[in-house]
């Protein structure tokens, strides 16, 4: 049996590498229609003209692009990830938008999977609740 070959992946020579961005255990493409953040971004852009649809029919700003969701090993919940190329201020105010209606927002170059040195992750999951203790 030959061994596995790694597809070779050098943006400035021309050569692209399949997009990992959904492969492997706990991983999905794209994020849920119903759930999530993608139902508050809905809301949030209405109508407005710099969105996208999704692989699954739903609308999503411009830098919502490579999106894929994975379950998080510690506790279960999902983590849902946009691999875009560029951020501008729009982002910014959707990742604000997202933090005051409960979710966490991370922008990392490090878990970047679809062109990593080429895009950014970002990575949106839900706030814990807070404990509240009775005495």
């Amino acid at each position: 049996m030959a061994a596995p070959t790694v597809q070779e992946h050098d943006p400035e020579l021309g050569l692209i590498a399949s997009c990992p961005c959904h492969t492997g255990a706990a991983s999905y493409r794209g994020w849920h229609a119903t759930k999530g953040p993608e139902p508050l971004l809905h809301a949030h852009h209405g109508t407005s003209p710099r969105r996208r649809e999704t692989d699954l029919g739903g609308l999503l700003p411009d830098w919502c692009d490579h999106c894929y969701r994975l379950r998080d090993a510690d506790g279960g919940q999902w983590v849902y990830v946009a691999e875009p190329y560029q951020l501008d201020s729009s982002a910014f105010e959707d990742f604000l938008c997202l933090r005051e209606h409960g979710w966490n927002v991370q922008v990392t170059a490090w878990q970047a999977r679809h062109k990593p040195g080429h895009t950014v992750a970002v990575l949106i999951w839900k706030k814990p609740e807070p404990h509240t203790s009775r005495a």
